[in-house]
């Protein structure tokens, strides 16, 4: 596994270059605030992809951020609006997704995965674009069909 600080070093001019401002986050220790921002970026495209995220959805990303990397309740909702930017960036989400490919370890590309089926399923249902679209990151995150399925079934199954 990278380690945290060099985990997403080549982010930083690839996403700087369509988040040319600066968040005021607090980010967990050693994980520079392009990556957070490409990592939630990953996560409000399967949100946004059935149409609109709902306050459920957006709930739930707010907790993950908090839960998961450390942020203030404020810092993760203006972390969640950069993300939205840069996840509607004529890049797209491949443009995030190539450097996740190349900096993660398979291991953190999977609970990347694993939390983007929960992102999915929290509005009650996991809708077709939603399913697509987790699939289609997936296989650019280089995880084979039998890992996707797997945790697909674990996150639909709430395990």
């Amino acid at each position: 596994m990278a380690s945290p600080s060099g985990l997403f070093s080549l982010f930083d001019n690839a996403v700087k270059r369509f988040l040319p401002t600066q968040v005021s986050t607090s980010p967990a220790p050693g994980v520079p605030e392009p990556a957070l921002t490409a990592l939630a970026a990953v996560l409000v495209h399967v949100a946004r992809v059935d149409g609109v995220i709902v306050k459920r959805e957006r709930d739930y990303l707010v907790n993950v951020l908090v839960g998961r990397f450390g942020l203030q309740p404020a810092d993760a909702g203006a972390l969640l609006e950069k993300a939205q930017d840069a996840e509607q960036d004529p890049v797209g989400i491949v443009g995030v997704l190539r450097p996740l490919r190349r900096e993660m370890d398979r291991e953190e590309r999977k609970r990347l995965i694993r939390t983007a089926w929960d992102v999915a399923r929290v509005d009650g249902a996991v809708h077709a674009f939603e399913d697509d679209a987790i699939w289609r990151s997936a296989r650019l995150l280089d995880l084979t069909e039998p890992e996707i399925t797997a945790l697909r079934e674990e996150a639909l199954a709430g395990r």
